[in-house]
């Protein structure tokens, strides 16, 4: 599955839509129509993913709450690590389509550069069904692998001990 694979490589934010049936989040977020949440294997709490969507305890103001999301109430998935984001047209809502079409777009270049523009990451379009066949179908839509040391680019601590 995609979002396994993107949590194999660390953190991943959710876009939900937190009024559909089956959802399941604190009472002050259920009326949302584009909740965000941060998923992480890190997080060292319970976390169930199948094809029934996520289930997740999840902290909120320093109080955890067994989460429950199915995948159609999960409409963008972007990665904080490759800073991938990856978008389900089929489940987004009518409220969230604007913001989501309007991040679909490519950006336009300025005509004479001063500098050179780093572009942000491509939002990727998920098609409905199998999301196991869509990933082995289109390599271009797979994740990058996982670095092969657990932490490359980490940077050294500013912290030095003081004896």
């Amino acid at each position: 599955m995609l979002i396994t694979k993107l949590l194999e490589l660390g953190m991943v934010l959710v876009v939900v839509d937190a009024r559909k049936g089956g959802v399941i989040v604190p009472p002050q977020f259920r009326g949302e129509a584009q909740l965000r949440l941060n998923l992480s294997l890190r997080f060292q709490t319970p976390m169930t993913i199948d094809r029934w969507g996520v289930r997740a305890v999840l902290t909120f103001g320093g109080v955890p709450f067994e989460c429950k999301m199915p995948w159609d109430s999960v409409y963008v998935m972007f990665s904080h690590v490759s800073g991938d984001p990856y978008v389900f047209p089929d489940d987004v809502p009518a409220e969230a389509f604007a913001a989501v079409t309007e991040a679909m777009r490519a950006p336009e270049p300025p005509t004479a550069p001063a500098a050179p523009i780093r572009r942000p990451p491509t939002l990727r379009v998920v098609e409905s069904g199998n999301d196991d066949e869509a990933d082995s179908a289109n390599p271009e839509q797979d994740p990058p692998s996982p670095p092969a040391s657990p932490l490359p680019n980490q940077r050294r601590s500013h912290l030095r001990v003081v004896k």
